[in-house]
């Protein structure tokens, strides 16, 4: 979870531009899984938050409809996500 938040702040502050190497350390007596999941659902709600500016603000006719799709893609992708972490969650009360 650190990480996640790490990476949200990152990108508040930065306007959305993180960078972050993956040395292999990150799940090193941590959850793999989870790991995984949180920090691919970090990057999922960026791409939702871009996505959704590109079709209130986006001109080209071809990048709001790539955002469309990222929109509808990532949206259903990150409710699994979010569905995975609250299984694991009530799992391991």
């Amino acid at each position: 979870m650190k990480t996640a938040l790490i990476l949200a702040l990152a990108s508040a502050v930065t306007g959305g531009v993180v960078f972050v190497a993956y040395t292999g350390d990150e799940a090193k007596g941590a959850d793999p899984d989870r790991q995984f999941v949180e920090q691919t659902l970090v990057h999922h709600r960026r791409a939702i938050t871009l996505a959704q500016d590109e079709q209130v603000k986006g001109k080209d006719p071809r990048a709001k409809a790539l955002a469309g799709e990222v929109l509808e893609v990532q949206t259903k992708q990150a409710k699994q996500l979010e569905t995975w972490l609250a299984r694991r969650a009530s799992q391991l009360r």
